[in-house]
């Protein structure tokens, strides 16, 4: 009795594996303990090695399986992002089978170097049916947002949800979003801001998170904060961008504050921080300036007044800064 078991696990488990290297049994890749650049995308129950193999060989997406014997269980590996070297988290792991694609005879199966990257090709079929979607790659990541999921078989969720020490600009306390059969991510609506930002210190429009940093600091100093929280000063080159940190100083009550934009390679060619020139469009000068008049120094930095007019200020001045996150979707 004993050697008819061995015998039908050979069949059913062991045979199959000579489309791998021998070196390959007894291990696994850590996926939960790793890279976050390595993910599973999709998870199998129930059809055996064979349809693991053939799986992973059909997506273009999957690069390694793990097969747990016991279970009867395949799991779809793929990386991105020059993920950090695979064998770091290769595991002895009893009852464990991991496979390379790139060890494999891919035969029939080589038509799937021709899909995207997340399709599924079946051949035998007509050219215009042999790929289709067959998941997403991992979400994009999101300026001090955390990613909770790691299965991206179309249909599945993964949430996203603000690193400690931040919160989400809209107030929700995460996101969800949906791998879609087109094998692209339902667009998410969050911006992690820090925590010590109050409500009133916070404007949104359109697609941008105004804040209002009420600590004082130099031009260069309000730019790298900015930058530290996903941002950069505000760019304010619009009716509505204008409106929106004229709402933001006034419920404050600030005297002066930072913008993002300077003259300092070219005096008297203002510079908005998306590369824009200032006086090519939206203008609110408090005249006669900008006029350079500063004690020697120069004024070539971009301040807003109390009167919500703008001056040209020598950079080191210590006033609040106002920021600028883009939301991404």
């Amino acid at each position: 009795m004993i050697v008819l078991l061995k015998i039908v696990l050979f069949l059913v488990y062991i045979r199959p594996v000579y489309l791998m290297d021998k070196k390959h049994l007894s291990k696994m890749l850590a996926v939960e303990n790793g890279d976050r650049n390595i993910f599973i995308f999709e998870t199998v129950l129930g059809y055996g090695l064979n349809h693991c193999v053939g799986s992973c060989k059909a997506k273009k997406m999957c690069e390694y399986i793990n097969f747990n014997v016991k279970a009867d269980m395949c799991s779809l590996i793929g990386t991105q992002d020059k993920a950090t070297s695979i064998e770091t988290f290769i595991e002895e792991r009893k009852g464990f089978i991991f496979g390379q694609k790139a060890d494999w005879n891919m035969g029939e199966f080589e038509i799937c170097n021709n899909c995207e990257a997340r399709g599924e090709c079946k051949p035998g079929q007509d050219e215009y049916a042999k790929c289709q979607h067959s998941g997403c790659g991992p979400p994009d990541g999101k300026e001090h947002a955390l990613i909770r999921g790691n299965m991206f078989t179309v249909g599945d969720k993964a949430e996203y949800k603000c690193s400690a020490g931040y919160k989400d600009a809209f107030g929700a306390s995460g996101s969800q979003t949906t791998c879609q059969q087109s094998g692209v991510w339902t667009p998410v609506d969050i911006q992690c801001v820090p925590e010590d930002i109050s409500e009133d210190a916070t404007e949104i429009v359109n697609n941008s998170v105004y804040l209002l940093d009420k600590n004082e600091k130099s031009w260069d100093d309000g730019k790298e904060y900015c930058k530290s929280i996903g941002g950069d000063l505000a760019v304010v080159n619009t009716n509505v961008s204008y409106d929106a940190v004229k709402n933001l100083t006034d419920l404050n009550d600030a005297t002066v504050t930072w913008l993002g934009a300077n003259d300092r390679e070219n005096e008297g060619v203002w510079i908005w921080s998306d590369g824009k020139r200032v006086n090519d469009g939206f203008k609110k000068w408090h005249l006669p300036n900008p006029d350079n008049a500063g004690a020697g120094r120069g004024e070539d930095c971009l301040s807003m007044l109390r009167r919500r007019e703008w001056n040209d200020a020598e950079c080191h001045m210590l006033y609040w800064s106002i920021c600028e996150i883009k939301i991404i979707k």
